[in-house]
């Protein structure tokens, strides 16, 4: 990629004005990642801002220029207006529109983005497809591990120059988890989507969207426009009004031939029957049928045949981190990412239905997010749980204690402790553990990390509850 300044102002219908016409072949958004021919866009972030640092990269040639928020005076910085929310526009404009030669799949929701992307990553690769995920569990290319992420959806620079090497190695389907914030962010303006898929709604992210009402109009952008494809689980999205044309409805309460009738859940798997045909996985829990049916409905309207989705659905393999069974020694646990209240109440009835002995339950609330659901989230726990060890689950640069205390407002204390050490509460909820008792640990599901205020440290659910 090699581009001339010009060509990009005038794409953007900007005055050159007494610009220099440098070249350029990269675009590049961290200062800690560039070089000679890098044009940087220069956007503050919260803890660093690299217009200071402008003057002296170009003048040791580290940058070939830059695009900036405001005027510095400074040869080959170009002063944008609302640079954040044209740095979509302008990185695709610099990858050639990416999106447009490739069938981008986003998938949005308050729970199920990662395993709806990760089913359609499985399900397409039988099917014969060269796929890519994007999202919280970070890149996957054709069902290998690829590039990790900060973000479930990356910020608009990152996520068209991943796009654009999709495209240079011919991948066919990208499915994409579509967070609200990168919604209402703008991350996601200039990709052009073959299909939108939205599996529910629930109270989540209140500290950033205010209200509900701001929570769902920030989803419904993925489907304005609307793309070939778009479909929505009815009976989980509280729409105040019927979808607009275009939007097709999945589920059992759907109207249409994505219906869906027989359901079952339960210690065998979960089956579906729809559009007169027979769906049936291993795979087990609530969760996992609604994400699934979404799958199925999407398929089936990009003209896949029935019989072999069929197929591929049976040989579903579980999520890292979503409903996983992990053992150690004769002593079962379920490791799950579920952080909401809808997750949690969901995860604890799907495992009271696998369970002949008590729920002993290990959970937290995470640090500098959604304060409201940490009470709603602790009387679930006390109502669908035997047994709950409340836990640290970073806590970030919250008191942990606070969160805590929080949680335990609403629960039984009969059945209820406080453990802060999430490998010690981890321990004790094995010891509890009886030969027909299951444990759940819920919150973090595939994260290897803990953070605190002062730092962060390697922690993996899986690995603790394994590691006696």
């Amino acid at each position: 990629m090699s581009r001339y300044l010009y060509e990009l102002l005038d794409s953007m219908g900007i005055d050159h004005g007494e610009s220099e016409n440098f070249t350029f072949n990269r675009l590049a958004w961290d200062t800690r990642d560039i070089d000679s021919q890098s044009l940087l866009l220069a956007i503050a972030g919260a803890h660093f801002d690299p217009h200071a640092h402008l003057e002296s990269l170009i003048d040791q040639g580290r940058i070939a220029g830059a695009l900036c928020q405001r005027p510095l005076g400074v040869p080959r910085t170009i002063p944008i207006a609302h640079l954040e929310a044209r740095e979509g526009e302008i990185a695709s404009w610099a990858y050639d529109n990416p999106s447009a030669h490739l069938k981008v799949v986003g998938v949005t929701g308050t729970n199920g983005k990662s395993s709806t992307v990760r089913f359609l990553e499985q399900v397409y690769l039988s099917l014969g497809y060269r796929t890519a995920t994007i999202g919280t569990l970070g890149c996957t290319r054709n069902g290998e591990p690829w590039l990790p992420l900060a973000n479930t959806t990356p910020r608009a620079a990152q996520l068209q120059h991943i796009l654009a090497c999709c495209r240079q190695q011919k991948i066919q389907y990208v499915f994409l988890e579509v967070s609200s914030h990168a919604l209402a962010l703008g991350r996601v303006e200039h990709i052009t989507f073959h299909a939108a898929i939205f599996t529910n709604l629930t109270p989540d992210h209140l500290d950033f969207h205010n209200t509900m009402s701001d929570y769902l109009h920030a989803k419904m952008k993925l489907f304005d426009p609307a793309p070939p494809i778009a479909l929505l689980h009815r009976q989980r999205i509280p729409l105040e009004q019927e979808p607009k044309a275009g939007i097709v409805s999945f589920g059992s309460q759907a109207t249409g031939p994505f219906q869906a009738s027989d359901e079952e859940v339960d210690q065998k798997g979960i089956s579906f029957r729809m559009a007169k045909q027979q769906f049936h996985s291993s795979l087990r829990g609530r969760g996992n049928l609604e994400n699934i049916q979404g799958v199925v409905a999407f398929a089936l309207l990009d003209g896949q045949n029935s019989q072999q989705v069929s197929a591929a659905v049976a040989q579903l393999q579980p999520i890292d981190g979503r409903l996983m069974p992990v053992v150690s020694r004769d002593k079962l646990a379920i490791v799950d990412y579920a952080h909401t209240p809808d997750a949690l109440q969901q995860l604890l009835t799907s495992a009271r239905e696998m369970c002949q002995g008590r729920l002993i339950l290990v959970f937290g609330c995470g640090g500098e997010r959604d304060q409201s659901k940490r009470p709603v989230m602790g009387e679930i726990a006390s109502q669908l749980a035997d047994m709950c060890i409340v836990t640290d689950d970073n806590p970030r640069s919250e008191d942990p204690g606070t969160i805590a205390s929080q949680i335990l407002a609403t629960m039984d204390p009969t059945k209820s402790h406080l453990i802060h050490d999430r490998h010690q509460a981890i321990s004790e909820a094995r010891q509890l553990a009886g030969p027909e008792d299951l444990v759940i640990i819920a919150g973090k599901g595939h994260e290897k990390t803990q953070t605190y205020s002062d730092r962060t440290i390697l922690f993996s659910d899986k690995d603790s509850f394994q590691s006696e």
